[in-house]
């Protein structure tokens, strides 16, 4: 039960991706039985097996190495680490161990196949699901085989086949369980219809099932949504009187902080108090507990509570100071968070960078990233790795306060940890602020440098919609297709220069100017600007390339820019199409595009357009 609710309050407090009740009431199983049966995993086999958290690495040869070694393995071992690898959400390897046991000689059981369903459904989406369903032969199609179905439609929100599949459960006389209506209120109150719960309760009722704990609370936070507090007290008595039921803090917790969303404090602290009258050596109850005093903003009552927690239970592990380290940051208490995470770093055996983040989102919240980033770099001082979050937390804190100069400092630190969580991925949006700065402010070299960096932890398609504004990349690069332009080698690697160079940034033509500096060699550079330049409407002394204004001073840099690196030939291109396009070509510019053409075409060409010049000017 303990276990089901913290993954319940981390999901919560720290913002991790929500899933549906019955996957939780599953997880409390997994979690009892992980630690029940934590002695009976074969170590050698688990040890080989827990460091390759890495999603993609193949677990099959190590199971099959561990049998040509002559070693035993019984069902149970491989049910168990498949429990393991599910509770720490590597769902694919759990799938792998999963169909290798079934295509060994070991037993297989229907149990076995309902979460081998299950691992499908997630894995490989419900298509996949339906198809395995529907492989089994009848003498498999039990209760068991039906709900895990049901709980893949569920996960899914896919109202109509999960309403479609429940019936003929019930038809089948299979719908024997609270859980399988548990999932279709879970359904109603995920989908936004939580006026459909009550009704669930009604039919359960009428067919003979009795609601268990997750039936209630269900209702409670399904009448709590629409504000019907009259219902959900009723429903809150209903359960109390249940003899089948025995009532827990869990449950408290949970009125405790329908009342606090609703601002009923008083009533909200009464169910605190017998809340924590049943936590009794639950480390998670007291962090709950911690979590809703913070939202009444009572340090007071966190700090006592927080006391007690390390007296009555054995010690403090990470998520209980990243729990309170994380109240005190929501009530403005920075030095105190401070202060406990030396009281951690005193401690800890392995450097959980998870605690100090904490702090370092306060501080960067708060707006003190200077603060947050002496807090960081001392940290590496004393010779720890930070992962890359820790950097990106700075990065997005000297982003919010517009000193982007620092927010790319941060991100090339954390670009440059990568390898320490290759799972990192950091928000797009970031990495495209950060983007646009650098091409403004920053030389060639630092600007492809950056680009590449970032491609290694964002696809180059979500780069470039963040970049242009959400504007359609496939579209764009079917339009030069269709325009008959087709890239160079370069360009057709590295869809982001294109990208780039077509849609700017900002409106200043800059991100023409990208392209033309990573593309250092002589190409046809105006080639593509022409074509560009067809899919906006040109305006005097201004022309739009993908939308954005391409103006005469954006131009002459440019020009400038390039024959600085005596790139004359491509000049001369830029010159020569700003001269016969709709902007304003000015003395100087006709100046310096006779001298460009000297250098690339002679001396002879230069008398010639000379006169032209000449003539057109008078």
């Amino acid at each position: 039960m303990a276990s089901t609710l913290l993954l319940r309050f981390l999901k919560k407090t720290h913002k991790f991706t929500t899933t549906t009740a019955p996957i939780l009431t599953r997880t409390c199983h997994i979690h009892i039985v992980t630690r029940k049966f934590h002695g009976r995993i074969n170590n050698n086999l688990y040890s080989r097996i827990s460091p390759l958290g890495n999603t993609t690495c193949s677990l099959v040869p190590v199971l099959d190495k561990w049998v040509q070694e002559g070693n035993q393995l019984k069902e149970i071992e491989l049910q168990c680490i498949i429990r393991v690898l599910r509770s720490h959400k590597r769902y694919s390897q759990a799938l792998q161990v999963s169909e290798w046991m079934s295509n060994s000689d070991l037993q297989f059981s229907v149990g076995d196949r309902a979460v081998q369903l299950n691992l499908i459904g997630r894995v490989r989406g419900i298509q996949s699901a339906e198809s395995y369903f529907n492989s089994l032969s009848d003498e498999y199609k039990i209760d068991k085989i039906y709900g895990a179905l049901l709980n893949c439609y569920v996960r899914e929100r896919l109202v109509d086949k999960s309403l479609s599949h429940m019936q003929k459960m019930k038809e089948m006389g299979f719908a024997t369980r609270a859980l399988n209506y548990n999932e279709l209120m879970y359904l109603y109150k995920g989908s936004g219809q939580s006026e459909k719960v009550p009704e669930v309760l009604s039919d359960m009722k009428k067919n003979g099932i009795s609601p268990d704990s997750f039936t209630y609370r269900i209702c409670m936070k399904a009448y709590a949504a629409r504000s019907d507090l009259r219902s959900m007290e009723r429903i809150l008595q209903e359960m109390e009187s249940q003899p089948n039921i025995t009532m827990d803090w869990i449950s408290y917790s949970a009125v405790a902080k329908i009342y606090i969303k609703a601002g009923l404090k008083e009533k909200a602290l009464i169910y605190l108090k017998k809340s924590e009258e049943m936590i009794s050596k639950d480390a998670v109850g007291y962090n709950h507990l911690i979590c809703h005093y913070a939202s009444l903003g009572n340090k007071d009552e966190m700090m006592r509570l927080w006391g007690l927690q390390k007296t009555h239970c054995k010690k403090h592990i990470n998520r209980d100071y990243i729990t309170m380290m994380g109240c005190l940051v929501k009530i403005g208490e920075l030095e105190e968070t401070e202060k406990l995470l030396k009281e951690w770093e005193s401690s800890c055996h392995r450097y959980d960078f998870r605690v100090p983040n904490v702090i370092l989102v306060g501080y960067s919240q708060k707006g003190l990233t200077e603060k947050a980033e002496a807090i960081l770099r001392d940290i590496v001082k004393r010779g720890k790795t930070p992962v890359p979050n820790s950097w990106t937390i700075i990065a997005a804190g000297y982003l919010d306060k517009h000193n982007i100069e620092k927010a790319f400092e941060c991100m090339k630190e954390a670009l440059a940890v990568q390898a320490e969580n290759k799972s990192w991925r950091p928000k797009p949006s970031l990495i495209a602020s950060i983007l646009y700065w650098v091409r403004n402010n920053r030389n060639a070299d630092e600007v492809e440098a950056f680009l590449r960096s970032s491609k290694t932890v964002i696809p180059e398609t979500t780069l470039i919609k963040e970049y242009i504004g959400g504007k359609d990349v496939d579209g764009l690069l079917e339009n030069l297709k269709a325009a008959e332009i087709d890239g160079d080698e370069e360009t057709k690697d590295d869809p982001l220069v294109v990208a780039a160079m077509v849609l700017g940034g900002g409106g200043d033509g800059g991100g023409l100017k990208i392209w033309v500096w990573l593309n250092d060699d002589e190409k046809p550079v105006m080639k593509w600007v022409g074509v560009v330049c067809r899919f906006g409407e040109n305006n005097p002394r201004t022309t739009k390339v993908g939308g954005n204004q391409l103006k005469e001073l954006e131009l002459q840099r440019i020009i400038r820019h390039l024959r600085s690196h005596k790139r004359y030939s491509q000049a001369l291109q830029v010159s020569e199409w700003m001269r016969d396009s709709d902007l304003h070509f000015r003395v100087c510019d006709r100046a310096v595009l006779l001298d460009l053409i000297r250098r690339v075409r002679g001396e002879r060409l230069k008398r010639a357009t000379s006169k032209a010049l000449a003539t057109s000017i008078v």
